[in-house]
């Protein structure tokens, strides 16, 4: 690896990158720069692999853990900058065949994996739904089919749709819009683009931030390097919960970065895609929505033809 490349990996990615290699030569050099077996070297490349779903192959990766801990066990001369890029190269294998079930927002949201909304039949907020879906049937279906269940309310209750998203708002910060929508038809569907939003998914991890999740791939092999039988002595048990520690900081605040990107993300794109499913759905609802004017108009005349009738009935019973 090149002067410029190595640099480049321990200037990027997440927390302060020197500080953290400090803290291994240290903990590593007071245990005596000992080279780790070679059961302790496939234990971390399973763990490794196991963790990040990698298919890459165990047996270069404990070879190039074996180079790594032959390279550390020199002592005196060793560059710890480039084992760092040494190993920075490793995760970035390891990464690059790795896939896995993302599902950190479905875990984050679970008030969202199931919502409800209850409206009135026949209530202003019901025929929102009818216009905005052209059936009740249809409405439920694709509510469904988004994490929410569409129902009428019992015995003529009133719709409180607008309460029920106002408790929605703080359960699900961040994922639903701050205003409440002005019309259960929008609140659906911001429901339903939450519910879209935090769905798992199958993917490569990484793509978000891949020089950082690099990074903590890498501190992940130091760490569990620091931690083998050889290496974790009781004179280096202080820096080595010290790094323990360095690492959760870095992780805890990229994960929540991560998520909040990625909720915005998500749910612009969700929202993207029923916008394109609204204008589809369109020329539908606009029949839909003449059809029951059609129908609105047949049952007034009906109803004034029946009111004629029984007023010349009457009549002739005068």
């Amino acid at each position: 690896m090149d002067a410029d490349s190595r640099d480049a990996n321990n200037s990027s990615g997440l927390g302060d990158v020197a500080a953290q290699m400090e803290t291994v030569r240290k903990a590593v050099e007071t245990g005596g720069n000992k080279r780790v077996s070679e059961e302790g070297l496939r234990s971390i490349a399973q763990a490794v692999r196991a963790d990040h779903g990698s298919k890459v192959s165990a047996k270069w990766l404990t070879e190039r853990l074996g180079a790594l801990s032959d390279y550390l066990s020199q002592g005196k001369g060793v560059d710890w900058a480039d084992a760092n890029a040494f190993v920075m190269d490793i995760a970035e294998q390891i990464m690059q065949k790795s896939a896995k079930r993302n599902d950190e927002l479905w875990k984050a949201y679970p008030e969202l994996h199931k919502m409800s909304m209850q409206l009135e039949k026949g209530s202003a907020a019901c025929g929102e739904i009818l216009y905005r879906y052209g059936s009740w049937a249809n409405a439920r279906k694709e509510a469904a089919r988004h994490g929410v269940s569409l129902t009428y309310t019992k015995d003529g209750q009133a719709s409180r749709w607008d309460g029920d998203f106002a408790e929605l708002q703080k359960l699900g910060a961040g994922l639903l819009p701050a205003e409440t929508p002005s019309s259960a038809a929008d609140a659906l569907e911001a429901m339903m683009s939450a519910h879209d939003a935090i769905r798992p998914t199958l993917e490569n991890a990484y793509d978000e931030d891949w020089d950082g999740a690099k990074q903590d791939i890498a501190m992940q092999i130091w760490q569990r390097y620091m931690n083998t039988p050889e290496m974790a002595i009781g004179e280096n048990a202080q820096l080595r919960e010290q790094f323990a520690q360095q690492r959760k900081e870095v992780r805890d605040i990229a994960r929540q970065q991560a998520l909040e990107a990625r909720a915005k993300a998500q749910i612009a794109a969700a929202q993207q895609a029923r916008e394109a499913q609204d204008d589809l759905l369109e020329p539908y609802r606009r029949a839909a929505a003449k059809a029951n004017y059609r129908k609105e108009v047949a049952e007034q005349f009906a109803k004034k033809q029946k009111a004629s009738v029984e007023a010349r009935v009457q009549a002739g019973k005068g």
